[in-house]
Order: C-alpha cells, then structure tokens, then sequence
C-alpha cells in the first residue's frame, strides 16, 4: 500500500507563497524602465543634443566672420597708413587737371582697391576700398595726401 499523503483543507495557496518575478525586482531595488520611459529619455536626450550642436556651428560661423572683419579691417588700416607715408608711396603732383594713380602692392595689401581725386592743387584724396565676401560688404578708408 502507498504510503498515505496528508490531506489538504481548503483552497490552494501556493501561487501566494513565491512572489511573481517582477515583484522580485522591485523588492530588489532593480525596478525596470518601462518603454514610455526610455523613448521620453532618448527624445529629451535629442533635443539638448540638437541644440548644443546648433549653438556650437553659430558660434564657430560667428568667430570665423569676426575674425575676417578683423583681418580685412588691419590690412586696410595698413595700406592706408602706407599710402600717407610720403616715404613709401611718394606724392604725385598732377591735381587739378588729372589726378594721379596710385598703387599699394597686392603681395602686402590684398583685395585693396585705391581711387584717387583731388581735392585743390596740392591736396589729393585716396579712397582706399577692401571687399569681403563672407558676408557681402567692403571697408573704405580716406586718405588726404599733400606734398611733403
């Protein structure tokens, strides 16, 4: 004869004794991130990394813009102040019936453009004109040059 089992009374309550898996983790501490959560994460995630992009492409196209400014704004500066020097770009007498042209050299000044008109018999005006590209515009310097 088998050996007799003992009898149950009552319903069966084993699902309740082992917690669900689950639950196992969250007891853990391991809670789990749902995929709401996850997608929410990813797209704020893109957004900050958007913006930081766009910020950083402004910002280098800025520098680079400044930086011809001021590149394009020293070499007029300095074609002008070699147009002044008498030493260097010597006065060339010819007002009022036909005024000069002048030169500044293209190796140490280039893109500088030099328009010349006179204002009496002695006194000469050099318009000194350096265009840009990036953005569209140009410098203008004048220059008043008279005998020495």
């Amino acid at each position: 004869m088998k050996a007799s089992q003992p009898t149950r009374r009552g319903p069966r309550l084993s699902h309740l004794a082992r917690p669900r898996l689950s639950a196992d983790r969250r007891a853990a501490g391991q809670a789990g991130s749902t995929l709401v959560e996850v997608l929410l994460a990813v797209a704020i995630l893109g957004i900050v990394v958007v913006a930081l992009m766009t910020g950083l492409l402004t910002l280098a196209r800025s520098t680079r813009i400044h930086r011809n400014h001021s590149n394009g704004l020293a070499v007029i500066t300095s074609a002008a102040e070699y147009a002044s020097d008498n030493s260097q770009l010597v006065y060339q007498a010819g007002c009022p019936s036909a005024p000069p042209a002048y030169t500044v050299p293209s190796g140490s000044f280039p893109g500088v453009s030099v328009a010349t008109s006179c204002v009496d018999t002695t006194l000469q005006k050099l318009t000194l004109t350096l265009a840009f590209t990036n953005p569209a515009g140009s410098w203008t310097l004048e220059v008043l040059k008279r005998p020495a």
